[in-house]
């Protein structure tokens, strides 16, 4: 059934006659099918499916059942409002991986003030994924060649890398969105993606991401856990008396002083922590009416 056009609607899209096999065609083109069919399908199809699987499992099966209760209960979220309208069948639907295209280099996504927690933090690291995989399978595919670069800017980045797991009490479960990000920060640099975490509790960042950030820049930090963070990323002690002035420092610095560190360098004259005033930028900050003239908007 899937593996040829199928109806005439199909083949209009595409191009190809009705019946054509698909292992016929190049990637390009299989890949093109596989989009247009994608967009028939929405989220609550996905509800409905897991919902039937789990009436289909043994009363008996009470862990499986209990598991895919979980998924259910949280996808209910995503299922509402707004979120269900942006994630519902249609033909108008936008790829996310062509929001970060040539023609639109910058982009920007907001989680929306008026969703939950988990709905914010889901819709935004999915979001993030997605657009590192493609950047990935184009690079896989020498579909990109030479320096083209992607750069991730992640605000508030602590929602987004935490509190999305589920984890049983022997710590065993399905890999959390901290750990997939723990391997795109690993494996970003060969595939030319840049990440920049933006957080005002850098103790909340996970320790996988936390090392993967080479050069740091940090300001006011008060609590004592942010503090043990920032000053390992600095490479000094954060534990004893021996880098104590460094750890009353970080908690001394006036508005607009930052102390910053780029380790990535030979000389280790170089890789010290240096004092510095950022400069500031005379503009005046945009409201949503002026970034949308400039860089579009897409509504639902």
């Amino acid at each position: 059934m899937w593996g040829k056009v199928a109806g005439q609607e199909e083949a209009t899209a595409c191009g190809y006659p009705d019946g054509t096999k698909l292992r016929s065609m190049d990637i390009r083109e299989r890949q093109e099918i596989a989009v247009y069919r994608s967009k028939s399908a929405s989220l609550q199809d996905l509800y409905e499916e897991i919902e039937q699987r789990r009436d289909a499992m043994p009363a008996r099966d009470q862990v499986g059942r209990g598991i895919l209760d979980g998924i259910l209960e949280r996808m209910k979220t995503l299922l509402r409002g707004a979120t269900a309208a942006q994630f519902a069948a249609g033909y108008d639907a936008i790829d996310v991986a062509e929001l970060g295209n040539d023609e639109k280099p910058l982009l920007v996504l907001e989680g929306g003030k008026h969703l939950d927690q988990f709905s914010k933090a889901w819709l935004l690291s999915w979001a993030g994924w997605l657009l590192y995989q493609d950047m990935v399978e184009q690079k896989d595919r020498q579909l990109i060649t030479g320096d083209a670069e992607l750069m991730m800017f992640f605000e508030e980045a602590n929602i987004i890398f935490s509190g999305l797991g589920a984890r049983d009490e022997n710590n065993k479960g399905a890999p959390t969105v901290a750990e997939q990000y723990d391997n795109m920060f690993r494996d970003s640099r060969k595939y030319g993606v840049r990440f920049v975490v933006i957080t005002q509790s850098p103790s909340l960042i996970p320790a996988g991401v936390r090392s993967s950030c080479s050069s740091v820049f940090l300001g006011y930090l008060s609590e004592p856990d942010d503090k043990d963070v920032a000053l390992s990323a600095i490479a000094r002690s954060e534990k004893g008396f021996h880098d104590e002035p460094w750890r009353r420092f970080v908690a001394d610095q006036g508005i607009g002083m930052n102390l910053g560190r780029l380790p990535y360098t030979f000389e280790r004259t170089e890789m010290r922590p240096f004092l510095f005033r950022p400069l500031m930028l005379k503009a005046k900050e945009p409201d949503d009416a002026e970034i949308a003239e400039v860089l579009g908007r897409i509504a639902l």
